[in-house]
């Protein structure tokens, strides 16, 4: 029951952190986008999500001798919501607890990502910084895989099984 309230109040953070100002804008004087500009978190899942059809542009952007990395990053963090609802889907099932180390894994990487882009995109004219709402993603998202390192770390403590009471 524990369990199941921790993934509770981690989705309702998840949920949340769509509606709040997820990422700031930071306009140089001399680029393009002149001026502060700030993302919703839905914005910015639109964005990243679909930047998954930008691999095209990524190739594009090899042959034109640009940096590609920063699309690589966008696009893998365009992947944490995805993977964070088929996560959430396979907690319906006990016997899925490998597949699901294996997402909540990947859904870690995919957040080192967004960082990752965040860095990258402070050589572009339009830097941009985490807000409110990206912190509460974040925060939303552990809190809903911390159960998978408590019954990890409870069943290490426990060898034997037996005696051992994880609810889920």
């Amino acid at each position: 029951m524990k369990l199941l309230i921790l993934r509770l109040v981690g989705f309702i953070a998840f949920a949340f952190a769509f509606l709040m100002p997820a990422v700031g804008l930071t306009g140089r004087a001399d680029g393009p986008g002149k001026g502060p500009f700030e993302l919703t978190g839905w914005m910015c899942a639109t964005v990243a999500t679909g930047a998954t059809a930008g691999l095209f542009h990524m190739t594009s952007a090899v042959w034109q001798e640009r940096d590609a990395t920063g699309i690589v990053f966008l696009i893998l963090g365009g992947w944490v919501n995805p993977l964070t609802v088929l996560y959430l889907v396979f907690t319906i099932w006990r016997r899925l607890v490998v597949i699901r180390r294996i997402l909540a894994a990947a859904i870690l990487v995919c957040i080192a990502s967004t960082w990752a882009f965040f860095a990258e995109s402070w050589k572009t004219d339009s830097p941009m910084h985490p807000l409110v709402g990206h912190y509460l993603w974040v925060g939303g998202i552990l809190i809903l895989l911390s159960p998978e390192v408590f019954t990890m770390f409870k069943r290490r403590l426990n060898p034997a099984g037996g005696t051992s009471q994880t609810s889920e």
